[in-house]
């Protein structure tokens, strides 16, 4: 992030993350028990890493979503 260095900018983003969960169950009704909080915040911030992997790959005009997803292991590469 612009004028954060490594740690203010991961904090940053914890606080964004906590922020975005809380108003999710906030919007949902759902009731977040504190001891279910840490762990609900890990996953969200698993979930939202995998998201910025995603988003780093350009999308071109003729890219049409998959009619099918077939997973592939790795030793199938």
């Amino acid at each position: 992030m612009d004028g954060l260095d490594d740690d203010d900018g991961a904090r940053h983003r914890a606080r964004m993350q906590a922020a975005c969960v809380d108003a999710q169950a906030a919007l949902l009704g759902l009731p977040l028990a504190p001891e279910h909080r840490p762990g609900v915040l890990h996953y969200f911030g698993i979930a939202a890493a995998m998201a910025a992997l995603v988003m780093e790959h350009p999308l071109e005009p003729g890219d049409e979503p998959a009619a099918l997803f077939v997973p592939v292991s790795p030793e199938q590469r």
